[in-house]
């Protein structure tokens, strides 16, 4: 059972973070380095597996920036993480 959490992924370009209940737990990482454990809710693993997740991290940076999230894993509750393949 997921923890009772909500997505964290924002959604831009309205600046809101989503407020959907999460669904499962992703390895994101964007090409700067930022990496970690994301929770997000169905309508935004959709949008990981098209590649349409941007970096909140790069996107709120002082030199305001859009890199692509890339999902790496997907995080199993006992913590095993499963590889996604491309």
């Amino acid at each position: 059972m997921l923890p009772d959490q909500t997505c964290v992924i924002v959604d831009m370009p309205q600046d809101e973070c989503c407020t959907r209940q999460t669904v499962m737990v992703l390895l994101m990482a964007c090409v700067h380095e930022h990496m970690g454990n994301t929770p997000v809710c169905q309508f935004h693993v959709q949008c990981a597996a098209d590649g349409e997740l941007l970096c909140p991290k790069c996107y709120s940076a002082a030199e305001h920036h859009e890199c692509r999230l890339e999902a790496l894993a997907e995080v199993m509750e006992s913590g095993e993480r499963r590889v996604l393949q491309g």
